[in-house]
Order: structure tokens, then C-alpha cells, then sequence
């Protein structure tokens, strides 16, 4: 695999899902969380993957979509890291 990429697209939206609704999700480097968000998903399929070197699952829409809008609502509510 590739090093630092074999995170899980679900447990990485419950991860963020908790940080949030704790108001700590300035604990993670949310810059980084979006980056890794945002190359999951697929160019040539459109969908997205849950892990490096994997095939797109309509799963992980519901993942990595909802990771990405908890960054965004933090993001919008000054919560994301400095």
C-alpha cells in the first residue's frame, strides 16, 4: 500500500463524527483530513473508495461525503485546527 493511506473511509467519518460533536475536531489536522477526503474519490469512476488501491463503493459516498460536511460545518464554525 501506500504509507500513510491505508486509513478506513468509515471509521475516519466516525473519528471526525466524534471530534466534532465533542468540540475537539481542532485536535486533527483538519487540512490534512480534507486533502485525504478529497483523493478518495475516484476520477474515472466519480465514486468513492474507503481505502488506497481499492474499487469505488456507493458506501463510502455516505463516508466520505459526511466527513466532508462535518469539515465544512467546522470549518464554517471556527473549529478546525490553526
Amino acid at each position: 500500500g501506500e504509507p500513510g493511506s491505508e486509513a478506513h473511509g468509515g471509521y475516519t467519518f466516525c473519528a471526525t463524527a466524534c471530534l466534532f460533536l465533542l468540540g475537539s475536531l481542532h485536535m486533527a489536522d483538519t487540512d490534512a483530513l480534507a486533502e485525504w477526503l478529497a483523493s478518495r474519490q475516484m476520477s474515472y469512476e466519480g465514486g468513492f473508495s474507503g481505502r488506497s488501491n481499492k474499487l469505488v463503493d456507493g458506501c463510502y459516498s455516505f463516508w466520505q461525503g459526511g466527513a466532508v460536511a462535518i469539515v465544512s460545518a467546522a470549518v464554517a464554525a471556527g473549529q478546525e485546527n490553526d
